[in-house]
This record gives C-alpha cells, sequence and structure tokens, in this order.
C-alpha cells in the first residue's frame, strides 16, 4: 500500500491498540501514513469516543514514528507522517554518529524506533549512493 489512513479511529479505542494500529500502519505503508481525530475537552461517549487526543500528543508520536511528520489542526488534528527514503536515513545516522555508509549496497542496521514500542526496533537497509 503507498498509504494507510486512519481517519477518526484513535479516539474509539485505548492507548496501546492505537499504538498498535499506528504500528501496523507504519509497517505496511510505502509512503505515508495520514492519521485524524477530532479535538475535543472530554470524551464524547455517545459517538463512542474513549479519550482525547491534542496536537501535542500527535507531536510526539510523530516524532516517535522515526518518520518525517507534520501535525496540522483543521476541524480537529491531523498528522501525516511520511517514510524517510535510503539516503536520508543514512544521513540521519551519520549525523548521529551511529555509524555510516560506505560502498553502495551497504548495509546499515538502522535505529528506527515504532510508534508505541519504547524499546525501539532495528531493521537493517541497504543503502544505494
Amino acid at each position: 500500500m503507498d498509504a494507510v489512513a486512519l481517519l477518526h479511529v484513535l479516539e474509539h479505542v485505548p492507548e496501546d491498540v492505537a499504538a498498535a494500529l499506528i504500528g501496523e500502519a507504519t509497517r505496511i505503508a510505502r509512503h505515508r501514513v495520514v492519521v485524524a481525530v477530532p479535538y475535543e475537552k472530554r470524551p464524547t461517549r455517545l459517538f463512542g469516543h474513549l479519550r482525547t487526543i491534542d496536537a501535542s500528543q500527535f507531536r510526539k508520536l510523530g516524532a516517535g514514528s522515526g518518520w518525517d511528520h507534520r501535525v496540522y489542526d483543521h476541524h480537529g488534528g491531523w498528522v501525516v507522517l511520511d517514510r524517510p527514503n535510503r539516503a536520508q536515513i543514512a544521513a540521519r545516522i551519520r549525523r548521529a554518529g551511529r555509524g555510516g555508509a560506505g560502498s553502495d549496497g551497504e548495509v546499515l542496521a538502522v535505529p528506527y524506533p515504532g510508534v508505541g514500542r519504547p524499546d525501539g526496533v532495528v531493521r537493517q537497509v541497504a543503502v544505494s549512493q
């Protein structure tokens, strides 16, 4: 799938389930994940809302995803996650002092934290220069 959309879903599920949904969305999306929620002061039980999510939580979600992200406020909250390309990942690793890309096709161990996975996940990525 090129993109995955979770529109008005996260407010209906507990936080651990929401983290699992985002994790699965980032796993299967090739390029982009779009998430939208209503902004509310209290969960609207009438609509089955279990919790509220605000812009600061969306920023935290984006930062924890390991993907490029933007948060928007328009008729509720939106976070758009864009998968970084291999060159961007390699550059981030070099900047962070976690290794670097050598010859074309070198395989790097990439720290790639998943949303809701505080221990992080390491994936190997072949880097083409």
